[in-house]
């Protein structure tokens, strides 16, 4: 997905004790684990992008999800 270009791998902060569960699977983008629950990190249909972590607080990789973002909004 164009979010995660030129990204490798990323360490994502998240603050929430809750899990939003997709009504379609196929819209997750990216999965993420904590202890033996996994659930979506990113999700996307269509145009709209939505993730269950702070890019804004996950370092240099979170800072490159918003360029990516940016790019995409502005294109």
């Amino acid at each position: 997905d164009p979010l995660f270009a030129g990204m490798n791998s990323m360490l994502a902060y998240y603050a929430n004790s809750y899990i939003a569960e997709p009504a379609d699977d196929s819209d997750v983008i990216a999965w993420t684990q904590y202890g033996s629950e996994r659930f979506p990190a990113a999700v996307r249909r269509d145009n709209v992008w939505g993730v269950q972590f702070h890019p804004e607080k996950s370092g240099s990789a979170g800072l490159q999800l918003i360029r990516n973002f940016l790019a995409r909004v502005h294109a």
